[in-house]
């Protein structure tokens, strides 16, 4: 079996290479948790480009393409969402509404669909 995840390298101000403490992965069909500038609740988003990073939340409308000043990744809620889908659990999910918080999506791979952000609830 092949491992996918790698570490998350980005260039700083500086000009120096960070590497993130989290390990999640993007390339073009992805899962990531973000935060949208300007939505309060979770959202989940799809990778549509990996460089630059272009994610969709919704498959038209404003939220269909989103660059790097549009979202903020949570990086550990993205470990863990990704580790449920290649595990076929629901950790991430369960974790975040066991705390009464909630999430989004209007992705049609998650069930939604449209220009809509809808409430993705745990199985």
């Amino acid at each position: 079996m092949v491992n996918l995840y790698f570490v998350d390298l980005y260039i700083n101000k500086k000009g120096g290479v960070k590497m993130s403490e989290h390990l999640y992965t993007t390339h073009e069909g992805d899962f990531l948790v973000v935060m949208l500038v300007g939505v309060i609740p979770l959202c989940i988003a799809e990778v549509v480009e990996s460089y630059p990073l272009k994610l969709k939340v919704c498959e038209i409308g404003p939220f269909a393409n989103l660059t790097r000043s549009d979202f903020i990744i949570q990086p550990k809620d993205t470990k863990l969402l990704q580790d449920d889908y290649f595990k076929g659990t629901d950790i991430f999910l369960s974790s975040v509404y066991g705390v009464g918080g909630k999430v989004l999506s209007g992705l049609r791979s998650l069930g939604a669909g449209g220009q809509k952000l809808w409430e993705i609830l745990p199985i």
